[in-house]
């Protein structure tokens, strides 16, 4: 769903204000995808290593 004439920073950001929430729903290989508003998987998890290595604590998903 990351650009697809969408833009994602844009996306998570407004989709905090009940004026612009928007569900997004894609179909792929007939697999849907629905990406509701403030959805914890707005954020990307952050890599083992990089929190081994830093000690930042991981995004929630």
């Amino acid at each position: 769903m990351v650009f697809r004439g969408r833009r994602w920073s844009d996306l998570r950001r407004l989709n905090l204000d009940d004026r612009f929430k928007k569900t997004l729903k894609r179909s792929i290989d007939g697999q849907n995808y629905i990406l509701e508003p403030n959805s914890l998987k707005y954020a990307h998890l952050i890599p083992d290593l990089v929190i081994s290595e830093s000690g930042i604590i991981q995004n929630k998903r």
